[in-house]
């Protein structure tokens, strides 16, 4: 009992910490990120793992639709438009590299968690509401 009064305590202190007078979360110094990833490489992680989940085949780096997918998932989440030279998606080949690269296999692990928990999440949603 002692125990659980003690970590309900420091989790109290800890949420006290982290959100304003009014209950919201206070924001932090920057970006949602993992330490020293750009948001280009944070990025390209997810499509690659998503690709991967997806057609069960790592993308290649100079998949014209990999760069696409890539694009549409930066300006979805607010970036700005890549516009270099005569191949914009070209951009994306570098980090589709990195991204296959073992230094992030622990990030893209977490990642493929994350979507096949999404994927388990919304079957059971459609499978109860089919009546299934």
């Amino acid at each position: 009992i002692v125990a659980l009064e003690d970590l309900q305590d420091r989790a109290t202190r800890a949420r006290s910490n982290l959100e304003t007078k009014a209950g919201a979360t206070k924001p932090g110094p920057g970006k949602a990120r993992p330490e020293g990833m750009s948001p280009h490489r944070l990025c390209a992680i997810m499509i690659w793992e998503a690709w991967k989940h997806v057609h069960k085949a790592e993308p290649k780096p100079k998949s014209r639709r990999a760069g696409e997918a890539a694009e549409a998932y930066w300006r979805a989440a607010g970036g700005e438009a890549h516009h270099f030279g005569e191949e914009p998606l070209a951009f994306w080949r570098h980090h589709l590299k990195k991204a296959a690269a073992s230094g992030v296999k622990d990030f893209r692990t977490e990642w493929r968690r994350h979507l096949i928990e999404a994927e388990r999440s919304w079957t059971r949603r459609n499978s109860v509401s089919d009546g299934a």
